[in-house]
C-alpha cells in the first residue's frame, strides 16, 4: 500500500512528500525537497533504509527545490523529473526566487534528468501508476501529480487557500481552468504544497 510521509520544509514552511510502499520493496520518490537542510529527509529515509529513486518537483520555487542538490550528492543515483519549463527555471536564482526569498543563500539547482513531457506524462513505478499532469496558473511550469489514489498539486491547489498568480508567469485564468480541471478528480486525496491535506468529491 502506499504510504506518504509529510515533512515541513524550513526555512519556507512548505511541504515535502516522501512516497514508499514496503509491500514492493524499498524504493521511495521525494516530492517538492524544498528545505536548505536535508537533514529530516535523511533521517527518514534511513530510518526505514528506503532507497530514494526520483525526486518529482511540481514547480521551480526555491521552496520546493532548495534540497534538491544535496540529495544529488547524498543519493548519486537518484534522478529528477519535472517540466521543461521548471528544469530550465530552477537553474536561475532570479527565476527560481532564492535570489529574492533568502538574500544571501541564492542557489541554482542543476537541469532535470527526465522532462514529463518526454515520457509522454507517464510514469509506471513498480506497479504505481505515476501520471504527471499540466496544472498551469501559479506558474506556467506547474505541474500535479496522480499516484494512484494520491493527488500531489504543489502550489497549484490549497486548502482553503487562493493560488497566488501574480510571481512571474502566473496566470489567474490558467488557474481557473486549473482548479476546474481537478476538481473532477472524484474522491482523491489531496496534498498540496502548504498546509494540510484534503480530500475532494468530484462530479
Amino acid at each position: 500500500m502506499l504510504e506518504v510521509r509529510k515533512i515541513i520544509n524550513h526555512p519556507t514552511t512548505s511541504n515535502c512528500y516522501i512516497v514508499y510502499d514496503l509491500a514492493i520493496g524499498k524504493r521511495c520518490l521525494i516530492i517538492d525537497p524544498g528545505s536548505e537542510s536535508i537533514d529530516e529527509y535523511v533521517d527518514f529515509i534511513s530510518a526505514l533504509e528506503l532507497e530514494p529513486e526520483y525526486i518529482f518537483l511540481t514547480h521551480e520555487h526555491g521552496d520546493h527545490c532548495w534540497g534538491v542538490n544535496d540529495l544529488r550528492e547524498q543519493y548519486p543515483s537518484i534522478k529528477v523529473i519535472c517540466s521543461r519549463l521548471c528544469s530550465e527555471a530552477i537553474g536561475n536564482a532570479k527565476r527560481n526566487l532564492s535570489a529574492f526569498l533568502h538574500p544571501g543563500k541564492a542557489f541554482a539547482v542543476l537541469p532535470a534528468d527526465i522532462y514529463t513531457e518526454d515520457i509522454g506524462g507517464m510514469l509506471e513505478w513498480y506497479g504505481h501508476k505515476v501520471e504527471f499532469l499540466s496544472t498551469p496558473g501559479h506558474t506556467a511550469s506547474s505541474i500535479s501529480i496522480l499516484i494512484d489514489g494520491s493527488l500531489f498539486t504543489g502550489d497549484a491547489w490549497l486548502k482553503d487557500i487562493s493560488t497566488y498568480t501574480k510571481l512571474p508567469t502566473g496566470d489567474v485564468f490558467a488557474q481557473r481552468t486549473t482548479e476546474e480541471k481537478l476538481k473532477m478528480l472524484n474522491y482523491r486525496i489531496v496534498y498540496p504544497g502548504h498546509g494540510d491535506s484534503f480530500v475532494i468529491n468530484g462530479k
